[in-house]
């Protein structure tokens, strides 16, 4: 058999295994999984201990799933040893902070995230509050996060509850959005920045440890890592806001020799119409993120064209600056090799209503990731 007869012949088992394994029934079970809110700060309590569930009913060993990865609050998954592609997927959500101790039950509220309305609306709210003696987060109020002033005027958060604590709310409190999850033609709506990046990659990871399996080898042989950093959100007005926890993560990976050759960023590309794809782009927030090296833009979309064939639709984000920043804001203080891959949502932050995203997208994304981790070349 010929070098590119046996290269087939594996193209099409991996495409076998990845079409089967990764399903909309397989990425709506996980994004459902992941619909409590994150609010920036609570990762390690909140969606840490689901992400470990989810990894490893996906096969993927105790051992390579860390908790405090390089002593961070993130966690990250095959990272034990170095791997030079590493795919990124923030696992906080947007929250609010109460500006001062309160016991009215209507107040402003501090974005703790980029607040995007375009028009004055309310949605359905929860403060979570630490518990120590739960070892966790516990809901002390239910209401709404509404804005107040218009396109003309900045739009300000309140926060106004159907019930509220004794003791009234905290600064240290956090106001999160409390959507309902729905699927109606093709369309999931309720928590999806970023716990459909969450999804997209755990059920990637179903597939590549079936992949390995076939291929005789362990997870660690391909060479990728996943890692879920915390505290991606922040104020829109500077780059230095976003990606608090992914700083903290590569600059520790530096000082540890574990820097990645390559990150692929997996997050929402914002649109009013999502589609079933994969969308990559060349730049980052009309280039107030990064800017893509050429060759490494085009050695990317190359790849994903050539993979057309095993059902992967891919396709390019029209308007760079309909990508926002997310933790490659992060990674492209010390390397350039960052490629933006991700899924079309419509709302992602509440703006004119619930955050919506295309299921056969999402399915699309995982595709792409789970191609890009087992057959493209580094």
């Amino acid at each position: 058999m010929t070098v590119e007869a046996h290269r087939d012949l594996r193209m099409d088992e991996t495409a076998l295994i990845i079409n089967a394994i990764i399903t909309e029934e397989t990425v709506l079970t996980l994004l459902k999984q992941l619909q409590e809110p994150a609010p920036s700060g609570t990762v390690l309590h909140t969606r840490t201990p689901i992400l470990q569930q989810l990894a490893l009913e996906a096969g993927i060993p105790t051992e390579h799933f860390s908790v405090h990865f390089l002593g961070t609050r993130s966690p990250a998954v095959l990272l034990s040893v170095r791997q030079p592609l590493w795919f990124d997927a923030h696992a906080d959500t947007i929250s609010y902070l109460f500006p001062r101790s309160t016991n009215e039950p209507s107040s402003p509220i501090l974005p703790n995230c980029a607040h995007r309305p375009r028009v004055a609306r309310e949605f359905p709210a929860a403060v979570l509050r630490w518990n120590k003696s739960l070892d966790g987060y516990e809901r002390v109020s239910e209401g709404v996060i509404g804005s107040t002033g218009s396109r003309e005027q900045e739009f300000k958060p309140y926060y106004t509850a159907s019930e509220k604590p004794k003791d009234g709310f905290k600064p240290s409190d956090r106001v999160v959005y409390t959507p309902a999850f729905t699927l109606e033609n093709e369309l999931v709506t309720g928590n999806m920045d970023n716990a459909a990046g969450l999804a997209v990659c755990l059920a990637s990871l179903r597939a590549l440890s079936a992949v390995a399996q076939k291929n005789g080898i362990t997870l660690t042989d391909l060479g990728v890592g996943f890692v879920f950093p915390d505290s991606e959100e922040g104020l829109e007005h500077d780059p230095a806001y976003f990606s608090r926890g992914a700083r903290a993560i590569i600059n520790r990976a530096g000082f540890a020799g574990k820097l990645p050759e390559r990150v692929v960023n997996v997050d929402g590309h914002d649109t009013m119409d999502p589609q079933p794809v994969v969308r990559y782009a060349a730049y980052v927030s009309a280039n107030k993120g990064p800017v893509i090296p050429p060759d490494v833009y085009a050695e990317f979309e190359s790849f994903l064209t050539s993979v057309v064939p095993y059902s992967v639709s891919s396709r390019m984000t029209e308007d760079g600056a309909a990508v926002s920043r997310s933790d490659d804001a992060a990674y492209m203080e010390v390397m350039e090799n960052i490629m933006p891959i991700g899924y079309d949502v419509r709302d992602p932050h509440f703006n004119d209503g619930r955050p919506t995203a295309n299921l056969k997208g999402l399915v699309q994304t995982a595709k792409a990731v789970a191609w890009i981790a087992a057959e493209m070349p580094r």
